[in-house]
């Protein structure tokens, strides 16, 4: 028995570890899984939230469970809960098992229906983007991510899924009593799952990015232990005295602890300083860590914080703490303690130590600050927005007129995107391609592993059909995902129109005339939709009627210019009627040019040269 509080039960029902302890109070259960977010892949966003969206609904028609059952999916486990009486969690446990070992699809495109509503109507912008600077599109950084998979996976997916990670070997289970009568967990055998490990992206550490128009977050990586632990605490006591209560940077400061795997931790410390103050609560956060990293707290600190961890203990949730840890440390396979030993752990560590874990911690480092605030900060380099190589092989070019110059190289080995003026380039082999977006209008979005993107709208690019072939043909076929909402009326294929995003479009080229005094021809090139192009045509044959024959030059090759106009009028009335499904307002046709007062020009003209060349 552990000094001053009763031994953890240890059990097994059906394959699960259980873990017991008596506390007052309804019965509260928690079956967790080790398999969360960490575990998916870019096109399988999401998977874990469906599966424990699926298996909890059949709970919905009871008002009292529903009330007091809940799961949630967390970066490396999937938890479910429920609290009542014993035969009620009894109940749960064993319907909820069932679930999840022959796990209901039948609702499974109103579940996804609900979680893309879910996941409208949260606030962008989020907090964790250090953690896609950091991994890119694995792990973590996936928590940065749309839940992808939300779009296309069907049951076959979800059940494979289930049947792999919601298993009796990857759970265990704690409640906050005696086990009921009768009590059944009925989940298939399978094998517990590792905490996934993923290399850090090859950047130059420590780094700062802008995200956002608000707010402050610093990320940092260091050996877990007991020494970084307590000197998070320690952090988040200096900065919130410091940050909110001495200098009025923020409302919210906070430094947390989060344990990553069994070896790693991440410490983030937050302040929520509004842009004007974002610099100087950046500042002060780096130069809080800096001191701890370099002298560490004082034993005073010290000893504060293991007298409060003490008489944490005594709080009615401790008991409820203390079982989730040891649950945790079952499932994971981290050395398990009890509480006298890690009294004696936390008695132990000097202030030497936590400032060597700060220390050693610190060039891991990861700022973020408002998109407006400078980014010079000493020892921080910006976050390179320049990343993989150029490819060598066929480009591809701009549309006149799409307001860009960036250009598009591709070849059989990948894909490149230069920005304008060649300051950054974006690049990727096919195979490094974590996930291709595609859309029924030809719209595609390519994001790398480090979580770079290169986005081809088939209107902003010249001769984009080959490039488009070459998505197709090289992107592994596993990384697809459709964004076209289910239900939204189908596109036709190939080109689509550059003002309205429509579709069926063509590519053409209409000239305009000026000519005053000095003549100039110029070309308006792009691609348009029936209705679209019309408006277009129309808008430039006006010009050209009002500006074209201010010279002898202009009489002459106005007439040409308006014909030759007339005939890619023409090839748009050809054209059925688009499908406007991007919610973009086409161009305002206006009226026909025939009744435009600037055809009285050419008809004077006409009625000039009749009468002048009348028969005498």
């Amino acid at each position: 028995m552990e000094a001053g509080a009763a031994a953890v039960n240890r059990a097994e029902v059906g394959g699960v570890p259980l873990l017991w302890l008596e506390v007052p109070g309804p019965l509260q259960a928690m079956l967790t899984f080790r398999i969360g977010v960490i575990d998916e892949t870019l096109p399988l966003r999401g998977i874990n939230h469906l599966v424990e969206h699926s298996a909890m609904h059949s709970f919905a028609d009871d008002m009292a469970m529903s009330n007091r059952a809940n799961a949630r999916v967390e970066p490396l486990r999937t938890r479910f809960m429920a609290n009542g009486t014993p035969d009620e969690v009894a109940r749960f446990l064993a319907a909820l098992t069932s679930n999840l070992s022959n796990l209901p699809v039948d609702r499974i495109e109103d579940e996804k229906k609900i979680l893309r509503t879910e996941a409208a109507n949260r606030i962008g912008g989020s907090l964790k983007a250090a953690w896609v600077w950091r991994w890119g599109t694995r792990g973590l950084g996936l928590l940065d991510f749309e839940e992808f998979g939300l779009r296309w996976l069907n049951a076959d997916h979800l059940k494979q899924w289930a049947s792999d990670g919601f298993t009796a070997d990857n759970a265990v289970l704690w409640l906050s009593g005696p086990p009921p009568d009768g009590l059944t967990v009925n989940l298939r055998p399978g094998s517990r799952k590792a905490v996934p490990r993923f290399p850090p992206l090859e950047n130059k550490t420590p780094a700062v990015y802008r995200n956002g128009d608000r707010w402050v977050l610093h990320s940092m990586l260091g050996k877990r232990g007991i020494a970084l632990g307590l000197g998070t605490v320690i952090l988040n006591n200096r900065l919130r005295d410091r940050l909110r209560h001495q200098r009025s940077l923020a409302y919210e400061v906070n430094a947390i602890y989060q344990r990553l795997n069994s070896e790693i931790a991440e410490i983030t410390a937050f302040a929520d300083s509004l842009a004007a103050n974002a610099r100087d609560a950046a500042a002060a956060i780096i130069d809080t860590v800096k001191e701890l990293a370099s002298s560490g707290p004082t034993p005073e600190e010290l000893q504060s914080i293991v007298i409060e961890m003490t008489r944490s203990k005594e709080h009615p949730d401790a008991p409820l703490a203390r079982l989730d840890q040891t649950a945790l440390e079952v499932l994971e396979g981290l050395e398990q303690k009890t509480d006298a030993e890690r009294d004696a752990e936390a008695e132990s560590v000097t202030p030497q130590e936590v400032a060597g874990a700060f220390a050693e911690a610190f060039p891991t480092s990861y700022l973020s600050v408002p998109n407006e605030v400078s980014m010079a900060f000493d020892g921080f380099s910006p976050v390179p927005l320049s990343v993989g190589k150029r490819i060598k092989g066929i480009q591809v070019l701009p549309m006149p007129g799409s307001g860009h110059a960036d250009v598009i190289d591709f070849s059989t080995d990948g894909i490149s995107l230069v920005l304008a003026q060649g300051l950054n380039t974006i690049g990727m082999k096919w195979d490094e391609v974590a996930a291709a977006l595609w859309w029924n209008d030809g719209k595609r979005t390519l994001i790398a592993q480090d979580g770079a993107s290169i986005i081809v709208e088939a209107g902003r690019w010249r001769h984009v059909e080959p490039l488009l072939e070459a998505i197709h043909k090289n992107v592994p076929a596993d990384r697809w995902i459709p964004m076209d909402e289910p239900g939204s009326l189908p596109r036709q294929m190939g080109k689509v129109c550059s003002v309205c995003e429509s579709s069926p479009a063509i590519e053409v080229t209409l000239q305009m005339l000026q000519s005053m005094i000095m003549w100039r021809l110029r070309r308006v090139h792009g691609i348009f939709c029936r209705d679209c192009g019309i408006a277009k045509f129309r808008e430039v044959q006006r010009d050209v009627l009002l500006r074209g024959w201010w010279s002898i030059p202009g009489v002459v090759v106005t007439p040409f210019v308006l014909l030759g106009n007339l005939f890619v009028w023409l090839r748009f009335r050809r054209l059925p009627l688009p499908i406007h499904t991007s919610g973009i307002t086409p161009l305002r046709q206006g009226r026909t040019v025939w009744l435009f007062p600037g055809m009285l020009i050419p008809l004077a003209l006409v009625l000039f040269l009749v009468w002048v060349f009348r028969p005498q």
